[in-house]
């Protein structure tokens, strides 16, 4: 009864591993008070939002154009639409920017919703894209001179600055207020930069991995990274220097869904609610988190994609393709969330768990199959003396033991939960295996002596239940030594590890051996 206990555990364990590892998540209903289809023909993609107005790119006929409609009162506007790509507007209050290719490269242009007017901002032959805008001010990324630099521009004087003074790489910059941030690669690696419009100041905000689509917001700067080799979403708080960990998903068995790069598809912010579209059901779907509360919640659950979400207050967008085509639809998130029980860190926190029971299940394992390994039962005569193992051999298979699992932990936690196929669970699982065996070298090592001396001979017993037996008269040479004492017979040769032995039971059989060799005229060799 006790054996399947036991044996129940251990696939209890395995099968908790494998669910959380696999298994995805239920889904639910998605027609629901609270949603609703902003798009319904064409193709409509990058929304964007800022109040009751939401914009967006739509390609119809070969044609780009960027729509917006104002969700409080049904007011929708358009540019003329033109062969010309466009992508990714941004809005605040009634100016819209984003990025067109109308003359042969990317520049950023604009439209004024109180006077129907379009102007262009930049005029650069090099590209300009990601666009963003706060008040008066246009920040983008530049490549005018060669490697990307961040440009700003005021819409009220029509000045242009340049704002990413230092040498490297500068990208997807985002503004709230007087804080410009991007994302920078210098000698010094990868970082956050920030830009203070007031004092002119440029200052490292947070060192990344590889960070991509930053957003600011109020106090928080929220990124995508790929800190440990797959994507993750952080936010650092401006005021406190605290880096939260938003999200970071278990990637899936190679047969089953696995994320694909860019995963997230874009992250979206306001104050404390991050919004992102996550692959963990095989499709795209869109989840936010409150970095106040800690709570996650999945916002929608169908079938299809739906990713690059636009958050404002409590409203939020996104691309969604269940109706055949890109469509944008809406939510109003103070209805009804599905609150996410399962989050990465309970996931983890399980996985540990069920990885740590299956650890105890198997050394339990190793300790009842040590107890069935009886070397002392097939000795034929009674010994006179017993000398035990000392500490040390007791304790180093226990140390050895822990330092294996430690391992075995590490690169469970680092392999399994993020990069999770058949042949990384079968080398995690071996190794775990590995070791288990110091905890039966352990147990028998506790259990079972070093040395039984008779009055015909001595048995070495060995830890893999290596038996050794010599008769005193067989023994024609003796070599001690300050390790060990090596004992020859006519065929073969007897190695008796003295640091296996205690101090005093150390001094009990080489002083044995000695009496031995001056007694039966047995030719000694001692190390000085």
């Amino acid at each position: 009864m006790q054996r399947l206990t036991k044996l129940s555990l251990g696939m209890v364990s395995i099968g908790i591993m494998f669910f959380l590892t696999v298994a995805p998540y239920p889904t639910a209903a998605v027609d629901r008070p609270g949603e609703v289809q902003i798009t319904s023909c064409s193709t409509n993609f990058d929304p964007a939002l800022y109040e009751d107005m939401v914009v967006w790119i739509t390609k119809i006929n070969g044609t780009y154009g960027v729509y917006g409609l104002n969700l409080e009162t049904g007011r929708s506007f358009f540019n003329t639409a033109d062969p010309c790509r466009k992508k990714n507007p941004q809005i605040y209050q009634d100016v819209v920017v984003w990025e067109d290719m109308r003359n042969g490269n990317w520049d950023i242009y604009g439209y004024d919703l109180a006077t129907y007017q379009e102007f262009q901002i930049t005029k650069d032959e090099k590209d300009q894209t990601h666009p963003a805008i706060y008040g008066d001010i246009v920040v983008w990324e530049d490549r005018r001179n060669g490697e990307s630099d961040i440009y700003g521009y005021n819409l009220k004087t029509h000045e242009e600055f340049l704002i990413s003074k230092s040498e490297g790489s500068h990208y997807t910059p985002d503004i709230f207020e007087d804080l410009v941030v991007w994302h920078g690669y210098r000698n010094s690696g990868n970082a956050i930069y920030g830009y203070d419009l007031l004092t002119g100041q440029e200052f490292q905000i947070v060192d990344v991995t590889w960070s991509f689509d930053l957003v600011l917001s109020g106090k928080y700067v929220v990124w995508q990274d790929y800190d440990s080799g797959n994507q993750e979403i952080y936010a650092y708080n401006l005021s406190s220097s605290e880096r939260t960990t938003v999200f970071r998903d278990l990637w899936r068995w190679e047969w089953s869904c696995r994320s694909d790069p860019m995963t997230l598809r874009k992250i979206a912010a306001y104050d404390d609610t991050v919004l992102w579209a996550s692959y963990r059901d095989c499709n795209y779907d869109i989840y936010g988190y409150n970095l106040a509360t800690g709570n996650q919640v999945q916002i929608t659950s169908d079938l299809h994609d739906q990713f690059f979400p636009a958050l404002y207050k409590n409203t939020a967008v996104w691309m969604d393709d269940r109706d055949g085509n890109y469509n944008v639809y809406g939510y109003d998130l103070d209805f009804p969330v599905v609150p996410v029980w399962l989050t990465y860190e309970k996931k983890v926190t399980l996985l540990r768990l069920s990885y740590a029971a299956f650890l105890v299940f198997f050394a339990i394992g190793a300790g009842i199959i040590g107890r069935k390994v009886k070397p002392l039962q097939n000795l034929s005569e009674k010994p006179v003396q017993v000398l035990k193992r000392g500490p040390v051999s007791v304790v180093a298979p226990a140390v050895v033991s822990l330092m294996f699992a430690a391992f075995s932990l590490y690169f469970f936690e680092s392999l399994v939960l993020y990069e999770a196929n058949f042949s990384i669970i079968v080398t995690i699982l071996s190794f775990a295996l590995i070791s288990l065996l110091p905890v039966y070298i352990t147990d028998w090592c506790a259990r079972t002596p070093y040395i039984l001396m008779t009055d015909t001979g001595v048995t070495v017993l060995g830890v893999w239940g290596n038996v050794q037996r010599v008769k005193w008269n067989d023994i024609q040479e003796v070599s001690v030594q300050k390790k060990k004492i090596d004992i020859f017979t006519e065929k073969r040769e007897i190695i008796v590890w003295l640091s296996v032995l205690s101090e005093k039971e150390k001094e009990q059989f080489v002083r044995r051996i000695k009496d031995l060799s001056e007694s039966a005229d047995i030719p000694l060799h001692e190390e000085t």
